[in-house]
């Protein structure tokens, strides 16, 4: 799905999104790694999860203020 910038965005804005619906205090990272994304599609390490999740919420937008 990434094949731009502005997709790649999307993609990490969608996996923090999931992510913070299904994690719960007594569910570690890695069960949701190994299996709550891949019930939706998506097939990322560990690494790559903590990567998205240190990202500055600045880096996540597109640039400019959605007004609608």
């Amino acid at each position: 799905m990434a094949y731009n910038s502005k997709n790649k965005k999307a993609q990490y804005r969608y996996i923090i999104e999931l992510y913070k619906s299904v994690k719960q205090e007594d569910i570690p990272d890695t069960r949701i790694v190994r299996h709550h994304f891949p019930e939706k599609g998506i097939f990322i390490s560990y690494r790559t999860l903590m990567s998205i999740k240190a990202m500055k919420p600045s880096d996540l937008n597109d640039g400019q203020l959605k007004l609608f």
